[in-house]
Formats: structure tokens, sequence, C-alpha cells
């Protein structure tokens, strides 16, 4: 009785150390892992190349989203490396830019870049490299929008006989000011004074009689760029009420 104690008592003992061997045996493997993932994260982590770019190029003061380039528009490009969350100087380092698939010498070894966007290839597509034997990267593509205008309010379909005050919106050209762009107004294909702002028209419809049809027109443009006169119109079909 007491020799099968005593072996159940070893069969325990050798339970036990196989089951804290195993344990010990996990344990390092989930240490390896960790280790091993966390030293992944700050490889990937390590070295971030982030792009950012501006366009030159005309929007309304109230809208919201970002001037995009249209053709002729000067675009920069400026490059930055995250190294362990701290921004790291690229200044004179190894860095190479090709532009719309073009690599440019005169680009190498500068942080930012500076560029006319081409019309041929529509959205302009950047890509730079930094480093030299395990070179870090980053592409980007910028779309490329046709220069456009709107006229603002947006089409109601109706005005009182009365006055009506219309504002033309340039969107997009490759310009920094409105003043810079030619406007035209027209109302039902005669050319009309717009008032002491160019950008605005009073169209004074007393005395028309309800239901007369009334057609305005805008039309800007003056930019010359590679391909010629940028220019783009809107027009607006309205009813007398």
């Amino acid at each position: 009785m007491l020799v099968v104690q005593t072996n159940n008592k070893r069969m325990r003992v050798r339970k036990e150390i196989a089951l804290s061997v195993f344990i010990c045996y996990m344990l390092g493997v989930v240490s390896v892992f960790i280790g091993g993932l966390a030293t992944l994260t700050r490889a990937v982590a390590a070295d971030t190349l982030l792009l950012t770019w501006r366009a030159e190029s005309l929007i309304p003061k109230e809208y919201p989203g970002r001037a995009l380039p249209s053709p002729g528009s000067a675009i920069t490009v400026s490059a930055m490396l995250v190294q362990n969350g701290r921004i790291v100087a690229l200044d004179g380092a190894d860095i190479r830019w090709t532009v719309n698939g073009i690599k440019n010498p005169a680009f190498t070894g500068k942080s930012f870049i500076s560029f006319s966007a081409d019309p041929k290839v529509g959205a302009q597509t950047i890509a730079v490299t930094v480093g030299g034997d395990q070179p870090t990267g980053k592409l980007i593509s910028i779309p490329l929008p046709e220069p456009e205008i709107a006229i603002y309010p947006p089409n109601r379909g109706v005005i009182p006989a009365g006055i009506s005050v219309f504002r033309a919106l340039p969107y997009f050209f490759p310009v920094s000011s409105p003043g810079e762009l030619a406007l035209t107004w027209s109302v039902n294909g005669a050319t009309a004074k717009p008032d002491d702002e160019p950008d605005i028209l009073r169209l004074d419809a007393s005395g028309m009689p309800s239901g007369t049809q009334i057609q305005i027109s805008c039309e800007a443009k003056g930019v010359q760029t590679a391909r010629g006169e940028e220019k783009a119109s809107a027009n607006q079909i309205l009813f007398i009420r």
C-alpha cells in the first residue's frame, strides 16, 4: 500500500514538472512572438514617408473643399520622413522624385518640388523615394478637374418681377485672384453690364409679365496656359413669377 502511494506521488510530481515545463515553453513562445511582433511594428513604423501638396487654384471663399489644380496650375509637393514618431529633416538626403512617370534630376535631393500641372496626362502622379539600398517610397495621385464657373444662387426656376442679384463663382482656374479673370454676363444672348463688381449681375425684371422666360449666362476667361486660353461658362433659364 505504501509503494502504491509513493508511486502515485511520483506520478503527480512528474506531471506537475511536465506541466511547468510546458507552461514555461509556451510563455517563451508567446514572449518571442510578442517581441517579434513589436519589432516588426517598430520596423514598419520606423520609416513613414508623408507627402503633402497644395495647388495655386482659385476657389470661392465660401467653398469648404480643397483647391484642386486645373491644367496649368502650379503644384507644390512636400515630403516628410517620420522615424519613431519624429519628423526627420530631408535636406541633402538621397531623395528622388518622379512626376507623371518622368524622373527629373533637378528635383534630386530636394524636400519639396514645384511644377505646372500637365493637361496631357489627367490626374498628376508623383512618386518619391528616400534612401539608397533600402529606400522608403510613396506615391500619390492628384486629380485634375477642368476650370468651371457657377451662378449663385442656383437655378430656382422662377424669379420675382423685380431686381434679382446673381453672383459668378469661378472654381479651379490657375490664378490666385478673381481679378485675373475676365467675366462676361449676358441676358437672353445680349451682353449685360455687370454691377460695380464684375462677378455681380443685378437683373431688373420690373414690368415683365408673369411667365416671361429669361436666360442669363456668364463666361470666365483670360487665363493663358500651354494649351491655350482657359475658359468656362454657366447659364440659367428662369421665368418671371
